[in-house]
């Protein structure tokens, strides 16, 4: 199996290697490349950063055909785990999140273009004082739940006091943790207003409580000060109410009458299969029992699979959610990787599209890098097209300049190592263990790790090189910069490194609210991070989607915004 997987490699390593020579060639006209230094990381353009948005409700879509009411939408969900509690569900657990968008409501939503700012949500409007730490939210007058019921601050203020101090027993996500370990108090001047008090200059704090795990059911329907109850009991100001729950069977919602937007939801109601098996879940979408596949870790569509919904009529097909980056980690405190010449050959040399064709069959984004979905970040043309070594065409010039450095550290012809992996990465582990192999000649032992081992060996600093998942930087710049960094002067983070300077400006993001300012200064960072090469950033395997075309005004999400599944103002055109 091995020998066959090798012969593979290297057969697709070949024929992209000629194909990205004759290409060079064409382009050069016949030209040998010089070695050259590495170029300084390109500081790209500014972006078109969108104003925060006014209140005004979601705009109602302009389609080309007459909009049609009524229908039942059909989807599938992976079975549940036994966690409703949003206060206790991680931002990357999709399913629960995506059925209580359909019920309850967020504060705040991130924007549908660029999914990394807010917009109105149950609040129409926000503000922060001049002492930097009181923000003011004003909810839309007349919010109702689907039970006729007025929605006031205090089920605003229920919500964010239960994060902060939680019912005995509760859990909370790390997510959750980090929003309440921000606020200081939250005060309720009348039903309309909701004041919340962080303990510091925050100015990612808007951004932070704008996820889907931000999702406030009103406060009566927790039973007795504890968890929220199982899903027949929901009542919620969502644009639909419960209608049916059979566990790991079926979920049906239908619309509800109080929904706070005029018109909407379009929809008679939503029902979801519920399994966990794949195969089911892609034969009911190719036979046309449900509109659009599912998501999520096991639900995704293989290689195969993405050919038949190619090959179907009536189809739309969407590769832009990704999942978790791949990344190589260098210990910065240990040889060879303590040495920036050896980091930035690896980065140099990595061909992540080879990667990306060799282990995901091309159904993976290797464009992306540090905040790429993010207004302030770079973008992905602009990665492709710059940034040294990921930019595609891969230069002559990139390698050359890889090979220099590695010689310059003292390893010309390159050098043994054992790579750690995270279990479930081996096709990824392979392929760049290949790929390092003829172009740097480092050869890489793949030690393959459980979770539990894995993160031992992390804690304990006792590993040199390692394959794992790392999604801290493609987050919204802030706190989650620390996570993967420096954190008071220890070494914590993922590759071993405590910067000064990173940490001096991971803490002034925060601080700064004038949007151009901080966009300029997050790139700073970024552009300094890739100058130091912490992380060698890989692939992003994507989640392929697809759905009929009689499923109007719909989108997958790009990234993990489950908000965009409320189905809201989706409408079936038969």
């Amino acid at each position: 199996m091995a020998g066959k997987l090798l012969h593979s490699f290297r057969v697709r390593y070949w024929l992209s290697a000629l194909a990205s020579v004759a290409l060079l060639i064409a382009m050069a006209c016949g030209t040998a490349a010089e070695p050259t230094p590495t170029p300084a990381p390109t500081k790209p353009a500014g972006i078109t950063v969108t104003p925060t948005p006014t209140s005004q409700p979601i705009p109602t879509p302009t389609p080309t055909t007459t909009i049609k009411r009524g229908g039942v939408l059909e989807g599938w969900v992976r079975a549940e785990g036994s966690a409703w509690d949003p206060i206790a569900i991680a931002g990357g657990s999709i399913d629960p999140l995506q059925r209580m968008a359909l019920t309850f409501e967020q504060l705040l939503y991130y924007d549908k273009e660029t999914f990394s700012l807010p917009r109105p949500g149950l609040a129409e409007s926000w503000s922060l004082g001049a002492d930097g730490v009181t923000w003011t939210f004003k909810l839309y007058p007349g919010i109702k739940a689907s039970d006729g019921v007025p929605f006031t601050s205090a089920d605003v203020a229920n919500y964010f006091n239960r994060m902060m101090k939680p019912p005995e027993g509760a859990t909370r996500s790390t997510g959750a943790v980090l929003i309440a370990n921000k606020i200081k108090e939250v005060t309720t001047p009348d039903d309309l207003t909701v004041v919340i008090v962080t303990h510091s200059p925050d100015a990612e704090f808007i951004t932070n409580i704008s996820g889907a795990e931000i999702t406030i059911p009103p406060k009566r329907i927790y039973d007795a000060g504890g968890p929220l109850p199982e899903p027949s009991k929901w009542i919620g100001t969502g644009p639909y109410i419960f209608k049916v729950y059979e566990r790991n069977i079926r979920w049906e919602v239908e619309r509800n009458p109080n929904y706070r937007l005029p018109g909407l939801p379009y929809l008679d109601g939503v029902r979801y299969a519920v399994g966990s098996d794949q195969a089911a879940m892609f034969a009911a979408f190719r036979t046309g029992r449900i509109h659009y596949t599912a998501r999520g870790t096991g639900m995704q569509m293989t290689e195969e699979q993405v050919g038949i919904v190619k090959g179907m009529r009536n189809v739309k097909f969407s590769n832009d959610m990704v999942a978790f980056n791949r990344p190589l980690v260098g210990n910065t405190q240990r040889p060879p990787f303590n040495d920036i010449r050896v980091r930035k050959a690896v980065d140099l040399a990595l061909d992540r599209k080879f990667v990306c064709d060799v282990a995901f069959g091309g159904l993976c984004r290797y464009g992306y890098y540090m905040l790429t979905d993010h207004p302030y970040g770079y973008t992905e043309q602009e990665v492709l097209g710059a940034l040294p070594g990921y930019r595609q065409p891969k230069p002559q010039a990139d390698l050359d300049e890889a090979k220099r450095l590695l010689a310059a550290a003292g390893y010309p012809q390159g050098f043994p190592i054992k790579m750690h992996v995270s279990a479930g990465f081996e096709k990824t582990a392979e392929a760049m263990q290949f790929d390092l192999e003829q172009k740097l000649g480092i050869k890489a032992e793949l030690i393959i790790l459980d979770r539990l081992a894995e993160t031992a060996a992390l804690d304990a600093g006792e590993w040199t090189f390692r394959l794992t998942a790392q999604s801290g930087l493609t987050a919204a710049a802030g706190p989650n910069f620390t996570a993967v960094f420096c954190d008071g002067g220890k070494r914590v983070s993922v590759p071993r490194v405590c910067d000064p300077k990173v940490d001096e400006m991971i803490t002034n993001i925060p601080r700064i609210s004038n949007d151009q300012e901080r966009k300029r200064y997050v790139r700073e960072l970024l552009g300094y991070l890739y100058d130091q090469s912490y992380l060698m950033f890989g692939v992003f395997p994507s989640f392929p989607g697809a759905w009929y075309d009689s499923m109007k005004n719909w989108r997958f999400p790009a990234g993990r915004q489950h908000d965009m599944v409320r189905m809201e103002d989706v409408w079936l055109d038969s």
